[in-house]
């Protein structure tokens, strides 16, 4: 996921907190710069896909705000691509 350039300040934190809003509560972590998955010290790995996915859920509701994201999925090696 890469934010757009072009944000506003106020656009820009809008984004972010939404972003860390979600983060918090699907157990997601950044691990580089545009790049998100399940936090590994998390308890409950039964349930990675679901909260990645869902997590990339709701930030398909948000693309406006981004350049580029995508999801991949390492178990069948597809990636979905959705800007």
């Amino acid at each position: 996921m890469k934010l757009k350039s072009s944000l506003k300040a106020d656009e820009l934190d809008y984004i972010k907190k939404y972003i860390e809003q979600w983060q918090n509560k699907f157990n997601i972590i950044n691990i580089a710069d545009d790049t998100y998955c399940l936090d590994k010290n998390f308890s409950d790995k039964s349930n990675d896909f679901g909260f990645v996915f869902l997590f990339y859920a709701n930030m398909l509701e948000k693309k406006e705000y981004m350049e580029q994201l995508e999801y991949y999925d390492f178990e069948d090696g597809e990636c979905d691509y959705a800007i």
